[in-house]
C-alpha cells in the first residue's frame, strides 16, 4: 500500500469515527471503517451499537470464494477467531482481554464515546 493509499484510509476511517461519534441509540447505524492494512471494507463489522454489544467471544470462521475473472472459484481464504479478534485485528487494534475490554477498545475504535 502506498503512503497516499495510507492517508486516503486514514483519512476515510477519521470520518467514520467522527459520523460514529454521533451514534447516542442502539439502533442507530454505525459507518464502517476500513482494515488498516488492505484498505477494504471488513467482513462483520457491526452495524450498529447494539450489535457490538451483542458480540461474544464465540468462534466463527469465515470462508471467502472470491469469484474473481479467471479464478474459476480456486481462490479460497479461511479466517479463524472470534467476531471481535477478527474485526479488531483488521483494525490494527490488540486482542487480548476479556470480551467487555475487547468491546470497548472496538467501541473507542470505532468513533463511539464510552
Amino acid at each position: 500500500m502506498t503512503n497516499t493509499n495510507l492517508l486516503n484510509n486514514s483519512e476515510s476511517n477519521a470520518m467514520a469515527r467522527l459520523v460514529n461519534s454521533m451514534v447516542t441509540r442502539p439502533e442507530q447505524p454505525l459507518t464502517a471503517l476500513k482494515a488498516v492494512v488492505t484498505n477494504t471494507e471488513i467482513e462483520g463489522f457491526p452495524e450498529t451499537l447494539h450489535a457490538i454489544q451483542n458480540m461474544t467471544g464465540t468462534l466463527c470462521l469465515h470462508i471467502l470464494l472470491p469469484h474473481l475473472p479467471g479464478s474459476r472459484g480456486r481462490s479460497l481464504t479461511v479466517r479463524a477467531g472470534t467476531q471481535l479478534n477478527l474485526v479488531l485485528t483488521a483494525l490494527g487494534q490488540a486482542v487480548e482481554g476479556t470480551v467487555a475490554e475487547k468491546k470497548r477498545r472496538l467501541k473507542i475504535t470505532v468513533g463511539i464515546v464510552v
